[in-house]
């Protein structure tokens, strides 16, 4: 059909940038597409902080915070 919806654009924007950062960030923003688990039972909400960053940043980096965590502004 015609019909463009937020869904139609924020889909195959994840397609056309799959290999970039900003096609997660999409997702985790609008949750468009639906994504399932590879393995596991949830899909990772953020990256792991890099191994140089614990080690040389710990005022910044907190090694605590998993990957399945969910940020400050989607805590709901």
């Amino acid at each position: 059909g015609d019909d463009v919806t937020l869904e139609n654009i924020m889909t195959h924007k994840y397609i056309a940038m799959y290999t970039q950062m900003e096609s997660f960030t999409d997702w985790r923003r609008t949750g468009i597409p639906s994504l399932t688990p590879a393995r596991g039972t949830e899909v990772p909400t953020r990256w792991p902080y890099p191994q140089s960053e614990v080690q040389f940043n710990s005022a910044y980096a907190d090694p605590t915070i998993g990957i399945y965590e969910k940020l400050w502004w989607d805590v709901n």
